[in-house]
């Protein structure tokens, strides 16, 4: 009988576990991970920093787990996310860098595994550097990294996505979505440059830094209204991360990516579990976790606690027994970074973290004891050989499983590689991740510091113009490293600005020499040739790119319009659609069949191409002005005035387009907007004998013939030989 009652008892049990698998079955949990890029820990209220501002983030630490270790596997954010929604180290996801590295399809992320079980999925991304072209958009419904914003020369800057943008987007989708969800948010903002919106600029203007930290907590928690506001609360998982921390100039690193101290590998990891999740009642308040752990455990953990099978061999683990108030043992966590290798040809760096032991592979090694010296000032490497080696051969051992077929490159074009360069990130190099872990090549942190005082005032002369300024800091990264090809490239660059052609080849065409698979230098060596008029040459340098990157639309529609410029419009045209088969929205490519056809006189289709050119690129200044042109010889002054005034938003101090907007008003009888284009154009430029002239006969049509008289005198003497001006003189003294 007593066997029989157990029996029972058993089989009650097991009805009921089953009960409770599928009443989880039936309502999944919701997944909210945010994550804010370069926000170091120890900058957030919650970590214990007293100066800044952080209600949002530190509500999700005092609601929920703290983890108080946790390390990042790269410094920079595409590899660094990977891991993220991989569960895998770089060496095994393939993402190496933020320039040319994808995320290949036969890698499974987190998104795709909860999608598999039901759930909509979507990320709201704020950089370039997470375009959807570097293959994580895998697994999301939604994958909105639509980054736009015009390129400055002088700054080399685009103007970076806010997080109002992406706190609009996701609330907008989360209006709409069913459960159960995945969101994956990316605030971009802590990102230099540091330039937080009112009001945090004023209340942060000792650490701009620190106010963009704000800035992102404060549209964060307007995502989290809206959670509640759904009464989705209770039912939903939300996990708070960063991708890596910024150097602030500790070890002379100001931003992240060349060196793999703390300042920029310990990042924040929060999780707060729905107060419905089964192990919520058992987890104490305020639970802080002083375990070393890694981003690399994110996706691990995140599976486990939503009741998902996680892939096999993932390189992270789950925290949940740590959750539980269980003890994991200790591991090792691979750290890397190549940034320095690809940008600049420096020795790559490798590393490992066990516990409170940090070990850095570098021509250098160095080994710190982080219990007892957070700030890694003393290298206990050679005092502790033993233990330096055997955290070398752990590193041996990761490494050892490199999957080096995940590895896959992107093909950008020079413009993308530009908006790389925007957000910080300069290498574009095709070398090969060397197999060997044995460190070669100069030591990152004995060269970090020339390139923080010349890359950095070179770059700060530029940005405000004082050409040779930059031109020497420049030079002297070039002198104190000749083989770093960024160093010469931006030298060449500026010398490109000063007008020293010849020079600026010779820094390009180095660069190109010290890389042969650095295509930028061939395309630089393609443009700085078409500007001296060798057409042949500029061909010749944009073939050898396209080489390179066989499918690169800005390299293909500059190789087509070359063509077109020496007579041969039928290949030109092969090119241009060719660059439109790999891009459909290529502005240039668009622009140039427009041009083409102008050449052709085929006026109505050159006209469509302009407008396909304004539809992909609604500021492309050249497609404005050549319509306006057209509209002017078909004798419509209501539209070329239209994309006149288009044109001069786009480049308002453009005196060509400001003479232009005065002649069409003129012709319209509309003689004070004339006048005041006109006005406008001598104001940037004075010798514009066009804008003289016009602005002498609105003056002469208003009887005011003594200034009109003057102004027709100042184009004589800009232009002696311009009839019309020489004419309307004459008439008017004689009328005189």
């Amino acid at each position: 009988m007593k066997a029989l009652r157990l029996t029972i008892l058993f089989s009650v049990a097991i009805v009921a576990i089953v009960v409770i698998l599928v009443g989880h079955r039936e309502k999944p949990f919701n997944l909210l991970l945010v994550s804010f890029d370069t926000t170091r820990p120890d900058h957030l209220g919650c970590y214990g920093y007293p100066n800044i501002d952080t209600p949002n983030i530190d509500r999700i630490a005092s609601e929920g787990i703290i983890f108080r270790d946790a390390v990042t596997s790269v410094p920079l954010t595409a590899p660094s996310h990977s891991t993220i929604l991989t569960g895998l180290y770089p060496t095994r996801h393939g993402v190496r860098d933020n320039s040319t590295f994808v995320l290949g399809d036969e890698i499974t992320t987190l998104a795709e595994i909860l999608k598999a079980e039901g759930y909509s999925t979507a990320a709201f991304v704020s950089a370039f550097v997470l375009d959807s072209r570097f293959g994580l958009d895998q697994g999301f419904d939604l994958y909105n990294d639509d980054v736009k914003g015009k390129e400055d020369l002088w700054t080399f800057e685009i103007p970076q996505r806010p997080g109002k943008e992406i706190t609009e987007a996701a609330v907008k989708w989360l209006t709409e979505v069913k459960e159960p969800f995945f969101c994956f948010l990316h605030y971009y903002d802590p990102h230099t440059p540091y330039e937080p919106p009112p009001p945090f600029d004023s209340i942060y203007t000792a650490s701009p830094y620190d106010g963009e930290i704000a800035y992102a907590d404060y549209e964060f928690g307007k995502v989290l209204d809206e959670i509640s506001r759904r009464n989705l609360k209770d039912h939903t998982m939300i996990v708070i991360v960063s991708d890596h921390g910024e150097g602030l100039g500790e070890h002379n690193e100001s931003a992240h990516g060349i060196l793999m101290y703390e300042s920029t590998m310990k990042v924040a990891f929060l999780l707060d579990l729905p107060r419905s999740h089964p192990l919520r009642g058992s987890i104490p308040e305020h639970l802080a976790i002083e375990q070393t752990v890694g981003l690399v455990d994110v996706t691990p953990t995140l599976l486990d606690l939503l009741g998902v099978n996680p892939p096999d061999d993932l390189d992270g683990r789950s925290l949940v027994p740590l959750l539980e108030g269980e003890k994991l043992p200790p591991r090792f966590y691979y750290l890397e970074t190549f940034y320095a290798y690809l940008a600049y040809k420096w020795s790559p760096l490798r590393g490992i973290r066990f516990n409170k032991w940090k070990f850095i592979l570098a021509p250098e090694p160095e080994l710190y004891n982080l219990a007892e010296d957070p700030h890694e000032t003393t290298n206990l490497y050679l005092a502790e050989e033993d233990r330096a080696r055997a955290l070398k051969e752990n590193l041996k051992l990761v490494v050892s499983k490199e999957n080096r077929a995940a590895i896959s490159r992107a093909q950008l074009s020079p413009e993308e590689e530009r908006k790389l360069r925007a957000l910080g990130y300069v290498s574009a190099s095709r070398a090969e991740i060397p197999t060997d872990i044995e460190p070669h090549g100069k030591d990152p942190k004995h060269m970090i510091a020339a390139v923080e005082k010349y890359f950095g005032g070179g770059m700060d002369a530029f940005v405000h113009h004082r050409l040779e300024e930059a031109r020497e800091d420049f030079a002297q990264m070039v002198e104190i490293d000749p083989d770093n090809i960024q160093a010469r490239m931006f030298l060449g660059r500026t010398l490109m600005e000063m007008g020293d052609l010849e020079g600026a080849a010779q820094q390009f065409l180095k660069a190109t020499e010290i890389d042969s698979t650095y295509s930028q230098g061939f395309f630089r060596l393609g443009v700085i040739y078409r500007e001296m008029n060798d057409l042949d040459k500029s061909l010749m340098f944009f073939r050898i790119a396209a080489h390179l990157f066989p499918e690169t639309p800005g390299v293909l529609s500059n190789i087509g319009s070359i063509l077109f410029e020496k007579g041969k419009s039928d290949s030109a045209m092969l090119f241009f659609n060719k660059a439109l088969e790999v891009d459909p929205e290529d502005p240039k490519a668009h622009f140039n069949i427009g041009l083409l056809y102008l050449s052709q006189d085929r006026v109505d289709s050159a006209l469509t191409w302009f407008h396909k050119t304004l539809k992909v690129d609604p500021g492309h200044l050249k497609a404005l002005v050549n319509i306006a042109t057209i509209y002017i010889k078909m004798g419509n002054p209501d539209s070329t005035l239209a994309y006149l005034e288009k044109a001069r938003a786009v480049a308002p101090d453009d005196p060509k387009i400001l003479e232009n907007l005065g002649n069409a008003y003129r012709q319209k009888g509309m003689s004070s907007q004339a006048a005041e284009a006109f006005q406008s154009a001598l104001q940037i430029d004075p010798n514009n004998y066009m804008a003289l002239f016009g602005l002498a006969a609105i003056r002469a049509q208003e009887g005011n013939t003594q200034e009109s008289i003057q102004l027709l005198k100042k184009v004589l003497k800009i232009k002696p030989d311009f009839t019309p001006a020489k004419n309307a003189l004459s008439r008017l003294t004689e009328k005189k």
